[in-house]
């Protein structure tokens, strides 16, 4: 392959944000499509050097030809969309039919998410996947806080010469369960990253919504007091909620131009916070809003900032060699 061209199907390759099957067809392509060109214009009469430039001139700029190509080849169909938005589908109808105090239901859900999940994995991960990952890991990371904290607490008290609330083996326990579950959540999510930060905010999209409405429920008798009755008139808010995940998600999924996902995903979350803190406890200068505010704030920058020191999307620099 000749220099010019191998270097311009990398410059392509590290701007097309594509599955490693995908971007190397496209790729593939491309070269064969130069090839093509370059022997039509040598059979004008053209130098060798002369018709690699003639032929990628044509193709035009890597950042503008990558751009079009990511938004060919990023839309997903309407199925692959809906099948992305289920589980935020799932979510908002238990909440609109006050079902989210039934464990037994519950853990059925999230278990379907991570029988999906798994699935998903051993297939390559394929881009609707995403999502149902995210309410994979909605219990092992909230279980994980929680045990921190339990830890953390029963440390502050030992220390301030009080009783702890837990014995020691609960405590041994959790500590050997803290980087477990941190290994597990950080690894997988790494993993996204990696793949695409726009998809890793996907995988951590529901995270601000659980969190603003795990904050209204331990203000409210915790996880069973689901009768209550603040509780129960929150449900209609929590559906809006969700519902408003699925709608996000499927525009996300649906558009082809890179920068109409990104603020589709931006505008959508930050739309949907603002929602989640007027609707839960009644305006924006409550004093839970600021883990809220800084939760999404982190699902949407934390990716794009961790994708360039981890490498990002892996592969991508690889071109085709003929």
């Amino acid at each position: 392959m000749p220099s010019e061209l191998h270097i311009y199907l990398q410059d392509i390759a590290r701007r097309l944000r594509l599955a490693a099957a995908s971007r190397a067809e496209v790729l593939r392509e491309l070269a064969d499509h130069v090839t093509d060109e370059t022997q039509e214009l040598e059979q004008q009469g053209l130098a060798r050097d002369e018709a690699v430039k003639q032929a990628l001139h044509r193709l035009g700029g890597p950042q503008e030809l990558a751009g079009a190509l990511y938004a060919v080849h990023s839309q997903a169909s309407w199925g692959e969309a809906l099948l992305a938005s289920l589980p935020h589908l799932a979510f908002a109808l238990l909440f609109a039919l006050h079902l989210w105090g039934s464990t037994p239901l519950v853990t059925a859900m999230l278990a379907t998410a991570a029988f999906f999940s798994l699935l998903a994995w051993r297939r390559g991960t394929p881009v609707w996947a995403y999502p149902w990952l995210g309410y994979c890991l909605v219990a092992p990371a909230f279980s994980g806080i929680m045990a921190l904290a339990a830890v953390t607490t029963g440390a502050w008290d030992f220390f301030n010469g009080r009783q702890p609330p837990l014995e020691v083996a609960a405590y041994v326990a959790l500590v050997l369960y803290i980087p477990i579950v941190l290994w597990f959540v950080i690894s997988t999510w790494v993993r996204a990253i990696r793949r695409d930060w726009l998809y890793a905010s996907l995988v951590a999209l529901p995270f601000p919504l659980i969190t603003s409405w795990l904050l209204l429920l331990g203000q409210n008798g915790g996880m069973f007091a689901y009768d209550g009755q603040r509780l129960q008139e929150a449900d209609g808010v929590s559906a809006a909620l969700f519902l408003g995940l699925a709608v996000v998600t499927a525009l996300v999924y649906r558009f082809g131009p890179r920068t109409q996902k990104v603020a589709a995903l931006t505008l959508g979350l930050g739309l949907l916070v603002v929602l989640a803190v007027v609707g839960y406890y009644g305006n924006l200068a409550s004093s839970v809003a600021v883990p809220i505010v800084l939760v999404g704030a982190a699902i949407l920058l934390l990716p794009v900032l961790l994708e360039g020191r981890l490498g990002g999307t892996e592969g991508r620099s690889a071109a085709p060699q003929r």
